[in-house]
């Protein structure tokens, strides 16, 4: 059996096709194992799909064609700065 650790970066670089469903079973069960042991990730995940959701519900404005990849882009951003400062902290 092969035992993967995800890091938050290799979520982060799976995340969109991971709420989009577009994961095979082993992925999905891999990052849903990394979901299950870090709290960051799992807030991340859930209030990116929280927010997708009220956006696609929403209907009443247009997001234009870039738009999830610049959100994407920021999450990333984000996600990974909050990293680097727990790691500066944790010293």
């Amino acid at each position: 059996m092969r035992v993967v650790m995800f890091s938050c970066r290799d979520l982060l670089n799976k995340l969109d096709d991971y709420l989009d469903g577009q994961v095979t079973a082993d992925l999905r069960r891999e990052l849903e194992a990394h979901l299950a042991h870090c709290r960051m990730c799992a807030v991340l995940v859930d209030g990116t799909r929280k927010s997708v959701t009220i956006v696609t519900e929403s209907r009443s404005f247009q997001l234009p064609a870039d738009a999830s990849t610049k959100i994407m882009a920021k999450i990333r951003e984000a996600a990974l700065g909050q990293q680097a400062q727990g790691r500066k902290e944790d010293r």
